[in-house]
């Protein structure tokens, strides 16, 4: 009897030190994008962006000694899926979400974030309904009254003067926010819209048939604010009907995928993007060949700023003394160390970064000097 109450005590001495010795709990983040469907390759692109991002911090001992535990949602750019998602990883403790990846996604489920007081970071959602508000929205990219009027701009100088425009009306948050702030710009500077057509990207767009209505329209340039699958099959339409007018995209459209479906029929044509493939600073090389080491492909722009806008919120993390003191550290912190270039979140949280001016040629984004 007596042994066993000896055992029993040192049994009982030890509990403190086994408990101490053990793992501390893991911080949990949530990704979300759409990762099926015509946009999947920009939420691939930004899943893979977050998870070496998570590899890499782990691998350097997570977080003040905690590992991250990354919790990937696909939202299947559908609002009743994406508010589902998220409402689901916030219930599992994620101390702040990366996403989503489209514009219309986000505006779907910002108001749970807020309910929750629970940092968004987006990597890639530009629209300017989610601009100049005090929420718990923030975005690495700039929106798109900067993007979209860069590309207005670069119309009028080169002596453009009309244009036709497709849109996408399932992302309408981005599209018709981009289409608006082109408009206004290009306007200012001379130039008019003289057709705009929407659409619903999904399986059954007859693309044909709006080449024809654009080309019938006789303008000196075509539009695309679409994603790149869209963009591609549109732009051989238009080139399967003998036209050679200039064709311009919009930053969503910037993925290798527009390069790879659109083929012959997408050379020459001008796309605004924040991205540079062809940098040579030592932190976007060593980038590169890390991504391309896990991925066995090539970063595009979304792998990228969802790279960015994992590293940020593990700066903000390291500094924070919790969830709900997150969006403070993140907006007192205010600059952070990009790939290619440092950014900056303003009282907002909304990133005025620069912008530039790509053309496609001979099967590569090639930036216009």
């Amino acid at each position: 009897m007596a042994l066993i109450r000896l055992f029993l005590l040192l049994t009982l001495s030890f509990l403190p030190l086994l408990s101490s010795c053990s793992e501390p709990k893991p911080i949990r983040i949530g990704f979300v994008g759409g990762l099926s469907g015509r946009v999947a390759d920009l939420g691939i692109a930004g899943r893979n962006g977050v998870i070496l991002a998570v590899e890499e911090i782990n691998r350097n001992g997570g977080i003040n000694g905690r590992r991250i535990d990354l919790l990937i949602r696909d939202d299947q750019q559908k609002p009743e899926v994406a508010q589902a998602v998220v409402t689901e990883l916030l219930h599992t403790g994620a101390v702040a979400i990366i996403g989503h990846m489209t514009s219309s996604m986000s505006i779907s489920t910002v108001p749970l974030m807020n309910q929750a007081q629970i940092v968004m970071l987006s990597p890639t959602t530009t629209t300017t309904e989610l601009s100049g508000i005090d929420d718990y929205f923030l975005r690495v990219l700039a929106a798109t009254n900067i993007n979209a009027a860069y590309v207005a701009d670069y119309l009028a100088k080169t002596g453009i003067g009309t244009v036709a425009a497709i849109y996408d009306k399932r992302n309408l948050s981005y599209t018709g926010s981009w289409l608006r702030n082109f408009s206004s710009a290009f306007e200012q500077s001379g130039g008019k819209i003289i057709k705009k057509i929407e659409f619903e990207s999904g399986n059954n767009i007859h693309f044909s048939t709006l080449a024809d209505q654009i080309i019938d329209s006789r303008p000196e340039a075509v539009l695309s604010v679409a994603n790149a699958l869209d963009t591609a099959i549109f732009a051989q339409q238009l080139r399967k009907k003998k036209s050679r007018l200039p064709l311009f995209g919009c930053e969503w459209a910037a993925t290798e995928k527009v390069i790879d479906l659109g083929g012959a029929a997408v050379e020459g044509m001008v796309i605004d993007q924040f991205f540079d493939r062809d940098n040579q600073q030592p932190e976007f090389l060593n980038f590169r060949k890390n991504y391309r080491s896990r991925f066995a492909e090539e970063p595009g722009f979304a792998t990228l700023a969802a790279y960015e806008a994992a590293n940020a919120l593990f700066t903000a993390l390291r500094q924070s003394s919790g969830p709900t003191q997150l969006k403070q550290t993140l907006l007192k912190i205010g600059t952070f160390s990009g790939v290619q270039e440092d950014f900056q979140l303003d009282a907002f949280g909304d990133s005025n970064r620069p912008t530039f001016l790509s053309k496609i040629e001979n099967g590569k984004f090639r930036r216009i000097k």
